[in-house]
């Protein structure tokens, strides 16, 4: 019952200099299964993104993929990253998106990474600590020497991400937030601001397949599974799954 969780709210905005943040590891990130589970979710699997992303990422993030057992909906990748290569972030992000797994900011997850994090089919965090960092995209070459040749450089990543958040149902706002953004500053995002940019909660597509697979589960309609789910939100405080199956059976 993941979308229970997310309904705690932090207010406030966040903006810090991060030129330490800022400064690229020369090594790649660490690609890991994480063997451990949550307590009571045997189904559960994490695969560990730690560390700055680079070119080579997504090919190893696909081996790593490969040579796990995945759940259908029960993988969850779990991320710690200042960033790194936006488009390897990217190529990531669509891959975790077509096999509609999960992302968590586990910790600090800045820059590049939440390009990952925007792939998840359900995106979350935690509720208390502002850890989702967002600024200007930029290109790490020196070779532009006029400003047409930056100015078509900015347009064609501005375009990229539009045009990403738009496939993954994130709200554009969240692109005009981070492209206003400096790159030698970061804006920390605040539980609300998430919820409110898509960048914390369901896919609005995944949550639409899943009501329907549940309306079918017990026989119901979508219209009268989302008034019993609204209820269990209200009367099982999240974790009485006896109550949530009650109510879903329509026996309370």
């Amino acid at each position: 019952m993941r979308s229970v969780l997310l309904h705690r709210v932090v207010r406030g905005a966040i903006t810090v200099s991060v030129l330490a943040l800022l400064a690229r590891s020369v090594f790649a990130a660490e690609i890991r299964i994480n063997p451990n589970r949550l307590p009571n979710q045997d189904w559960d699997m994490f695969i560990n993104i730690t560390g700055t992303i680079t070119k080579d990422d997504p090919a190893r993030f696909i081996a790593v993929v490969a040579a796990a057992k995945l759940v259908p909906r029960g993988t969850t990748i779990m991320l710690q990253s200042d960033g790194g290569d936006v488009y390897a972030a990217i190529e990531i992000g669509r891959y975790v998106r077509a096999l509609r797994l999960a992302t968590m900011a586990s910790n600090s997850c800045v820059s590049a990474c939440v390009f990952i994090l925007a792939g998840g089919v359900h995106r979350f965090t935690d509720p208390n600590r502002a850890i989702i960092g967002i600024h200007r995209p930029f290109s790490t070459d020196t070779n532009a020497t006029n400003l047409a040749g930056a100015d078509a450089r900015y347009k064609r990543l501005d375009s990229l991400v539009r045009s990403y958040f738009k496939e993954m149902n994130i709200s554009g706002t969240l692109a005009d937030v981070m492209l206003r953004t400096p790159p030698q500053d970061v804006v920390f995002l605040t539980w609300d601001q998430g919820e409110q940019y898509g960048l914390i909660g369901w896919d609005p597509a995944e949550a639409d397949l899943l009501a329907s697979d549940k309306a079918r589960q017990y026989g119901i309609s979508k219209q009268e599974y989302f008034r019993r789910f609204k209820r269990t939100e209200k009367e099982c405080g999240g974790v009485d799954m006896n109550c949530y199956e009650a109510i879903m059976h329509g026996t309370r």
